[in-house]
C-alpha cells in the first residue's frame, strides 16, 4: 500500500493516523484468520436468552419452578439439535447433492452443504477470475473448500471427499447431555443411540412384569420380523379317519357331511333308504313269480292250438 501511495504521502499519513490505530476493532479482518465455524456474532446466545424468558414468562418465581422451566428449555434445545442432526443424517439434501458434492450428502450437515452451495455460486459468478478474486477464507474459518478449490475439483471432474470437511460438520450425533442417571454406568465407547437404549432398558426393568413382557415381545418382533404373527397350532380332539383303538372300517363322518345333512333327520334318511331297499327286493321277487306264471300260460296256449290244428288235419 505504501508503494501504491508513494506519490501521495498525505494519503498514507491519513490512513496511519486515523484508521490503522483502530485496526484491532475491525472484527471481520481479524476473525477471518481463526476457525470460528460460522459463529461470528452473539445472536445465537441472545436468541437462546429470549427463548428462556419465554419459558419463564415472569421475572419472579420460586427456585423449584424456575429450575424446572430452565430444564425444560434446555431439553427443548437439545431435542431441536438432535432433530436437525438426524435430519441431515437421514434426509437427502436434493438441492445440494449434485456434483461436486455427491460424496457429502448424508455425511455432513445441511448447513455445511448450503455454505458450499453458496461458494459454488460465487465460483460461477467470478468465472475466470475466481483464482485471483477468491480470498480463500472458508478453509480458515469453516474448514471447508473455497471457491477456487471447488474450481479445481470441477476442472479435474472429481467430487469433494468427506475427509476434506472439518470433523465438526461430519459429527451428526449429539454428544452433549445424556438422559442416563449419574449412578448408571456410562458407555463412553458406544454411540449416543446405544446409551439411549440402555437408559430405556433401565426404565423398563422398573415397570410391571406385564409391561416388560409386552415390550419384550415388541422388540422380538422388530428383531425377528420373519417370526412375527406366528401362533401355536390348535390341537383337534376329533380328526378324520378311523377312530383310534377300533378295528372297524367304518369312519367318522366328515365335517361337510354333518353340515349337509338336515338337522335331526340323518337317522330317518337312513331308515327310509333301508325301507326302500326292502321294497325293491320284494318287488323283484313278485316280478319273478309273475313272469313264471305267464310262461306256463303261453306253453298251455301253444299246446291247445297245436291239438286243434291236428284234429282239423285228420278230419
Amino acid at each position: 500500500m505504501k508503494d501504491t501511495t508513494a506519490n501521495w504521502p498525505r494519503v498514507m499519513d491519513y490512513v496511519e493516523t486515523t484508521w490503522l490505530v483502530h485496526k484491532e476493532k475491525f472484527c471481520r479482518a481479524w476473525m477471518n484468520k481463526v476457525l470460528h465455524l460460522g459463529n461470528t456474532t452473539t445472536c445465537r446466545v441472545e436468541s437462546s436468552h429470549a427463548q428462556l424468558k419465554q419459558w419463564l414468562n415472569s421475572s419472579t418465581g420460586a427456585l423449584d419452578t424456575v429450575w424446572a422451566k430452565v430444564q425444560n428449555d434446555i431439553e427443548a434445545q437439545i431435542e431441536a439439535i438432535k432433530y436437525s442432526l438426524e435430519d441431515s443424517r437421514r434426509r437427502s439434501a436434493v438441492a445440494h447433492c449434485g456434483a461436486p458434492f455427491k460424496y457429502l450428502d448424508l455425511h455432513v450437515s445441511h448447513y455445511c452443504l448450503r455454505v458450499l452451495n453458496d461458494e459454488l455460486k460465487l465460483m460461477h459468478r467470478l468465472s475466470m477470475d475466481v483464482v485471483s478474486e477468491c480470498r480463500c477464507v472458508l478453509p480458515m474459518t469453516h474448514g471447508i473448500p473455497c471457491a477456487c478449490e471447488l474450481k479445481t475439483y470441477i476442472d479435474i471432474d472429481e467430487s469433494v471427499r468427506p475427509d476434506r470437511i472439518h470433523p465438526f460438520w461430519r459429527a451428526l450425533a449429539f454428544e452433549g447431555l445424556s438422559d442416563i442417571p449419574v449412578t448408571a454406568p456410562v458407555y463412553t465407547d458406544r454411540s449416543e443411540d446405544h446409551r439411549f437404549f440402555h437408559s430405556l432398558l433401565e426404565n423398563v426393568e422398573k415397570l410391571d412384569p406385564s409391561m416388560v413382557r409386552s415390550i419384550s415381545m415388541m422388540i422380538h418382533d422388530q428383531i425377528n420380523p420373519e417370526q412375527s404373527g406366528f401362533k401355536e397350532p390348535e390341537v383337534k380332539d376329533t380328526v378324520r379317519g378311523r377312530p383310534k383303538g377300533n378295528s372297524s372300517t367304518k369312519r367318522n363322518p366328515s365335517a361337510w357331511e354333518y353340515s349337509q345333512a338336515p338337522r335331526g333327520r340323518a337317522q330317518s334318511s337312513g331308515s327310509r333308504s333301508s325301507r326302500s331297499r326292502g321294497r325293491s327286493s320284494s318287488s323283484s321277487v313278485h316280478n319273478n313269480e309273475m313272469s313264471g306264471i305267464f310262461y306256463f300260460i303261453n306253453i298251455y296256449v301253444e299246446v291247445k292250438v297245436n291239438i286243434f290244428l291236428l284234429m282239423n288235419f285228420i278230419y
